[in-house]
C-alpha cells in the first residue's frame, strides 16, 4: 500500500510542477506585459481625462463663477466682463506655452503624431501636468476649444511615461501611445470602439494587427472606468432616428457630407491662415494670446455660444430647430472664435468644435430640405446629428472613427447609413479641397512632411545632385548609324542622350527604336542619323529636386535612366538611374534606424530631458535659442562655453550629425553630451 501511495503522489506532483513552467512562460511573454500595461494605461488615462475635466469644471468657476456652463447666466453678466475675461485667461496662459512648455498650445493631437512618426513615441514629462493647467486655462476663461485634443494628448503622454518605465521597445511605445490616446476619447465620449479606431485610423495611421488587441483593452478599460463618473460629467445629449431609413431618404444625408466638406475645408484653410499670421505677429509673444482671446470676447459680447467646449449649444441644435439665421450666424462665429483661440496659442481641442460646426452644417441643410422636400426629409436635429460625423470625418479624415462615435453615442442602428451616406462624400471632397487634415495641415506648417500613413518620406530634402553620376553617354544629333552602333555596343544602357553642340539636351535614342532601324539596315545605313531615331525627353530632372519627387516618377516611366538637367539652361549635366533612388532610400533608411538604436541604447526611459551615463556625466536635449541662428559649431565653441559636445543635431525632419562647419538654425534641437553641472551652468548663462 505505501508503494501505491508512493506511485500515485508523484505524478500529481510532476503535473504540478509542469503547469508552472507553462505559467511563467505566459506570464513572461511580450503579449501579456503589454496587454497588461494596455489595461494599466487605459485605467490612467481614465482617471487622467476625469481629473482634467474637474479641473476644466474649476478654472471655469474661478473666472466666470455660478455662470459657467449657463449661457443664459453667461449673457446677462456684465459685458467688461464677457470681453475681458478671454483675455485674463491669455495672459495668465502666456507664460506656460512660451517659456515653460510650447508643445502644450493648440491641440495636442499633432504633437502626438509627430512624437509617434519622429519619436518613437516618446513624450516630454512634463507636458501632462502643464498640458492640463493650459487647457483648462483656456477653456474655463472662455477660449473656444475642446477638451478632447488635451485628453488625447495627456493619455498618450501617460502611454509614453509607463513604456519608458518599462525600458520598451519604439514599437511598443507607440502601441502604448495609442493605448493613451484610445482610453482618452472613450473615456470621454463612452465609445469604446471609436477610441480605439481614432487611436488606430487618425494619429498612429497603421492597422497592423499587433496594435489593435492592446488599444482595444485600454479603450474598453478607460471606458468602464469613465462611466463611474458619467452623470457628474454629462457629455453630448443624443438621440437616434425614429425609424428605419428608407431608400429616398439617404440622398439629402448626401448634401450633408458636401456642405460638411466645404465647411471642413474651410475651417483647416483658416486655421492655416491664421498659423502663417501668428508666425508674423510683431508684438511680444506674451501678448499673443490675450489678442486671441480679445477676438473671442468681443463675438462673445453678442454671441456667448461660442465660449468654451460649447455642448450646450450642441445639445441645444439637436433638441430643437433653431432658424435659419441663428444657426448660420453662430457657424460663421464660431468658426472664427476657435481660429482666433488655437492658432494664437490657446490649448485645446479641435474635435469638440468640429462636431460643433457639423451640428450647425447638418442643422442648416436640415432646414433647407424641410422647405424643399419635406415629404422626404426628416427632422432638422437629425441632419444636425450626421453632420456631426460628417464634420469629424472631413477635418480628421478619420470617417470610420466619426461613423462609430455617433453610433455609439445613439446606440441606434438605424444612424449608420445616413451617417455613411454623409461621411463618405465628406472625405473625398473635403480631400480634393485640403489635401491635409487638420492635424497633418499643422506639421506640414511647422515643415513636418510626413507620408500617407504618418510614415517619414525618407527621401524629402535629398536633393539630385547627391547621387546623379557626372559622366553619360551622350551623342550628336548628326551621329552616323555606324557610329551609333559602336557607341551602343560600348554602354551598359538601352538609351542614349543626344545632345546639341551646346550640350543641350535633344533627345533620347531608345534601343528598340534602334533595333527597327537595323531591320533595312542595308538600304539605311548611310541615311539614318541619330536625330532621326530620337525622341523627346519626357521627364528630365534638375539638380535640385528632391528624390521624393523622382521616386513619385519611378511609377509612371519606363526609361531605368533619367536626365539630369539645368533648369536655366536646359544643359545636360548628368543622369540618374532607377537603382540609385532606391539605393538612396534604403541607406537613409539605415542610417535612420541606426540613429533610432543609438538613442534606443542611450536609454528608453529619459530620451527627452536628461540621460545620467555615469561618472558625472549626461546626455540632454537643448533647444537652440534664437541668437545661435547662422552660426556654426565652431563660432559658437560650446566645448569651451558649456563644456557639452554636440552629438547630433535635430531638424525638422531630418537628423543632421554635426561638423566644425554645420551651421545651427531656428528650431534645431541639439543632443548634447558632457559633465551635467557643468552643462546646467554653462546653458544658464547664455
Amino acid at each position: 500500500m505505501e508503494g501505491l501511495r508512493t506511485t500515485t503522489s508523484v505524478p500529481k506532483m510532476g503535473k504540478l510542477e509542469l503547469w508552472f513552467p507553462f505559467l511563467s512562460r505566459i506570464f513572461r511573454s511580450e503579449q501579456f506585459i503589454i496587454l497588461i500595461s494596455a489595461a494599466f494605461v487605459g485605467v490612467c488615462a481614465a482617471y487622467g481625462a476625469i481629473a482634467f475635466r474637474a479641473l476644466i469644471l474649476g478654472s471655469g468657476w474661478l473666472f466666470f463663477g455660478p455662470a459657467y456652463g449657463d449661457l443664459g447666466a453667461v449673457a446677462e453678466m456684465a459685458w467688461y466682463r464677457r470681453l475681458f475675461l478671454p483675455v485674463l485667461g491669455g495672459l495668465i496662459l502666456a507664460p506656460i506655452i512660451v517659456r515653460w512648455a510650447p508643445e502644450a498650445k493648440g491641440s495636442g493631437i499633432p504633437e502626438v503624431i509627430e512624437a509617434t512618426a519622429l519619436r518613437g513615441g516618446a513624450v516630454r514629462r512634463r507636458v501632462v501636468p502643464l498640458k492640463a493647467l493650459a487647457a483648462a486655462i483656456c477653456i474655463g476663461s472662455g477660449g473656444s476649444a475642446g477638451r478632447e485634443g488635451p485628453i488625447v494628448h495627456i493619455g498618450a503622454a501617460i502611454g509614453s511615461w509607463i513604456a519608458q518605465a518599462m525600458h520598451l521597445t519604439v514599437k511598443q511605445m507607440r502601441t502604448l501611445v495609442g493605448c493613451g490616446v484610445a482610453g482618452g476619447i472613450a473615456a470621454t465620449f463612452n465609445t469604446p470602439f471609436a477610441g480605439a479606431l481614432f487611436a488606430v485610423e487618425a494619429v498612429l495611421g497603421d492597422f497592423g494587427t499587433a496594435k489593435i488587441s492592446p488599444i482595444v483593452i485600454a479603450s474598453v478599460v478607460a471606458t468602464v472606468v469613465s462611466r463611474q463618473f458619467t452623470e457628474e460629467f454629462p457629455q453630448i445629449e443624443v438621440q437616434g432616428f425614429t425609424e428605419a431609413i428608407g431608400i429616398w431618404s439617404v440622398p439629402p444625408y448626401l448634401l450633408v457630407g458636401v456642405a460638411c466638406a466645404v465647411v471642413g475645408s474651410l475651417f483647416i484653410k483658416c486655421m492655416a491662415r491664421g498659423w502663417r499670421m501668428a508666425d508674423q505677429w510683431k508684438g511680444s509673444p506674451y501678448l499673443l494670446p490675450a489678442f486671441g482671446g480679445l477676438i473671442v470676447g468681443a463675438i462673445g459680447l453678442f454671441l456667448p455660444e461660442v465660449y468654451g467646449v460649447g455642448y450646450e449649444t450642441i445639445n441645444r441644435v439637436l433638441s430643437s430647430t433653431p432658424g435659419v439665421g441663428f444657426l448660420l450666424l453662430v457657424l460663421v462665429a464660431k468658426l472664427v472664435a476657435t481660429t482666433a483661440t488655437l492658432t494664437s496659442g490657446g490649448s485645446g481641442g479641435i474635435f469638440a468644435p468640429s462636431l460643433f460646426l457639423g451640428a450647425l452644417t447638418g442643422g442648416l441643410v436640415g432646414v433647407a430640405m424641410q422647405w424643399v422636400a419635406p415629404e422626404v426629409a426628416e427632422a432638422p436635429r437629425t441632419f444636425a446629428l450626421v453632420g456631426m460625423g460628417a464634420m469629424v470625418a472631413a477635418t480628421t479624415r478619420a470617417p470610420i472613427s466619426a461613423v462609430l462615435i455617433i453610433f455609439e453615442m445613439t446606440k441606434d442602428y438605424n444612424t449608420i447609413v445616413p451617417l455613411m451616406a454623409a461621411c463618405i462624400p465628406s472625405v473625398l471632397i473635403s480631400a480634393v479641397l485640403h489635401k491635409d487634415s487638420i492635424y497633418i495641415a499643422k506639421l506640414t506648417h511647422r515643415g513636418i512632411d510626413l507620408g500617407p500613413k504618418g510614415e517619414l518620406n525618407l527621401l524629402r530634402g535629398l536633393p539630385v545632385r547627391d547621387v546623379m553620376h557626372t559622366r553619360v553617354d551622350s551623342i550628336a544629333p548628326g551621329t552616323p548609324m555606324p557610329q551609333l552602333i559602336e557607341k551602343f555596343l560600348e554602354t551598359k544602357y538601352s538609351i542614349l542622350w543626344v545632345v546639341d553642340d551646346a550640350r543641350r539636351l535633344v533627345g533620347v535614342v531608345e534601343a528598340r527604336n534602334f533595333q527597327l532601324a537595323l531591320v533595312e539596315q542595308d538600304t539605311l545605313m548611310e541615311l539614318i542619323v541619330a536625330q532621326d531615331l530620337a525622341v523627346p525627353v519626357q521627364c528630365p530632372v534638375h539638380p535640385d529636386d528632391d528624390l521624393s519627387l523622382v521616386s513619385t516618377m519611378l511609377d509612371d516611366v519606363t526609361f531605368e535612366v533619367f536626365p539630369v538637367v539645368d533648369k536655366r539652361t536646359g544643359v545636360l549635366l548628368g543622369d540618374l538611374m532607377r537603382g540609385d533612388v532606391m539605393e538612396a532610400y534604403h541607406r537613409e533608411l539605415a542610417r535612420r534606424d541606426a540613429v533610432t538604436t543609438a538613442v534606443d541604447a542611450i536609454s528608453a526611459s529619459d530620451r527627452l530631458d536628461m540621460v545620467d551615463i555615469g561618472n558625472g556625466y549626461v546626455i540632454m536635449e537643448y533647444e537652440a535659442p534664437t541668437h545661435w541662428s547662422g552660426k556654426t559649431l565652431a563660432e559658437l565653441d560650446l566645448r569651451k562655453r558649456v563644456g557639452g559636445q554636440v552629438l547630433l543635431i535635430k531638424r525638422g525632419t531630418e537628423q543632421v550629425f554635426p561638423g566644425p562647419r554645420t551651421d545651427v538654425r531656428i528650431g534645431d534641437v541639439l543632443l548634447l553630451t558632457g559633465p551635467a553641472k557643468r552643462l546646467e551652468k554653462g546653458l544658464a548663462r547664455i
